[in-house]
């Protein structure tokens, strides 16, 4: 039987703020005139075939309406898969960062750092390979930028889970505001799945979740996640989860232990049962564990007999 065809629902938050839940959610900014809605998004998705999805439920909704722009809130694929074609068939913009740039122009640069070389074959899918886009505007970690109407979107630095990735607090007119937080804070349903998400430096990660904690908003919502009104909790969620492994690395150090025993031990003590798309993204993660912890001192490597071992003070 053929699949069912997918399609994207738009949820309302304020009278001019609306987001897409997927499994990479999509933030939607609008101002309206007499003639169109203008519309901004906050990223584009998974999927190559998100373009086209996105764009049946922006006209079912909306009617008539112009894509002004995409703010992507870095370059991993699984957030940009959209853009290629939202640019091609609407002729928006897309804005992002510049130290995120490489990444939404050469997807494979997103392969090759997680494998740590030549990447494996079966990572060349639709997760790790959006179709390559340039930016037509760099945006600053810290820039605000104003609507025609009054519509603010303030970029947050939120680096940590990537290189320059950012995050976006909207003020609308009606004085509402939706935080956009991209890959900074991840949902209570993905920590429970994914108890090591992907992070390439623990230490700006820790600091862009306390960041988190002090921003007032109606509204936050994670890419990976269902929209809250309160976000401290999570934001402890987050980082009990940081501690948790934190502590777990330097536990088993008691014994000398190489990266790639340590990756299998904490895979078994948390029962991840490590497929090879696991395995690359949790091997990246647990080696900036690594190294986080070696250079807050907690930990140091010795290399004898040509093997590589770590240990705890």
């Amino acid at each position: 039987m053929p699949q069912p065809v997918k399609k994207l629902h738009i949820k309302q938050l304020t009278d001019t703020i609306f987001y897409i839940p997927d499994s990479s959610n999509i933030g939607i900014i609008t101002e309206k005139d007499v003639q169109t809605t203008h519309i901004w998004l906050v990223d584009s998705g998974l999927r190559p075939e998100n373009g086209t999805l996105i764009t049946q439920a922006l006209k079912e909704y909306f009617g008539t309406y112009t894509l002004e722009a995409i703010l992507c809130t870095h370059g991993h694929s699984d957030h940009v898969s959209g853009n290629a074609y939202l640019k091609q068939t609407t002729g928006c913009k897309i804005w992002i960062t510049a130290e995120e740039e490489a990444t939404l122009a050469f997807p494979e640069f997103e392969q090759f750092l997680i494998c740590g070389g030549t990447p494996f074959p079966q990572i060349k899918n639709p997760y790790f390979s959006a179709p390559p886009t340039h930016p037509d505007r760099l945006l600053t970690a810290t820039e605000t930028i104003t609507l025609p109407q009054g519509t603010t979107i303030q970029c947050i630095p939120m680096p940590g889970h990537h290189f320059d990735m950012i995050a976006m607090l909207v003020s609308a007119p009606d004085h509402k505001k939706v935080f956009f937080a991209g890959d900074a804070l991840f949902g209570k349903e993905h920590m429970s799945k994914y108890w090591i998400p992907f992070m390439l430096d623990i230490g700006k990660e820790k600091q862009s979740l306390k960041r988190i904690a002090t921003i007032k908003a109606d509204y936050y919502l994670p890419s990976h996640g269902i929209v809250t009104t309160a976000v401290e909790s999570l934001v402890e969620l987050n980082l009990f989860a940081i501690h948790t492994i934190e502590q777990s690395i330097i536990d088993l150090l008691d014994t000398p232990h190489t990266t790639e025993q340590v990756l299998t031990l904490i895979a078994n003590q948390y029962n991840i049962n490590l497929k090879l798309t696991q395995y690359v993204l949790i091997g990246t993660t647990l080696r900036s564990y690594l190294v986080y912890l070696y250079k807050c001192g907690r930990i140091y490597f010795e290399i004898i007999d040509n093997v590589f071992y770590w240990k705890r003070y």
